[in-house]
C-alpha cells in the first residue's frame, strides 16, 4: 500500500494548485537560492558567519537538481526548503 492510495488531502491540493498558478505567474516560493538559505539560516542561529563554506559547490548543485529535476510542488518546496535551512543550522 502507499501513501498516495489514501488520497491527497484538500489542504495539501489547495497549497499546490495556489503554488502553481504563482509559477504560472513567474512567481517561485519560497525561494531555494543558497544565499537566501544561508541567510535564514544565520538568522535564525543569531549568527553572522559560519566559518568555511566548503559545502557551497556541493549546495549549489543539490538546489539546482531540486529546481530542474525534481518537479517539485508548492508542498516539495516548503519541506526542502525547510530541510536545507535545517542542514545548515545544524552544519
Amino acid at each position: 500500500m502507499f501513501l498516495t492510495d489514501f488520497g491527497i488531502p484538500a489542504t495539501v491540493r489547495t497549497l499546490n494548485a495556489g503554488g502553481a498558478v504563482l509559477k504560472k505567474c513567474g512567481l517561485v516560493a519560497p525561494d531555494l537560492s543558497s544565499k537566501k538559505l544561508e541567510y535564514l539560516a544565520k538568522k535564525r542561529t543569531g549568527l553572522s558567519n559560519f566559518g568555511d563554506w566548503a559545502f557551497q559547490r556541493p549546495l549549489e548543485k543539490l538546489i539546482k537538481a531540486y529546481e530542474q529535476e525534481a518537479n517539485l510542488t508548492m508542498l516539495g518546496r516548503i519541506t526542502v526548503h525547510e530541510l536545507i535551512v535545517n542542514i545548515l543550522i545544524n552544519l
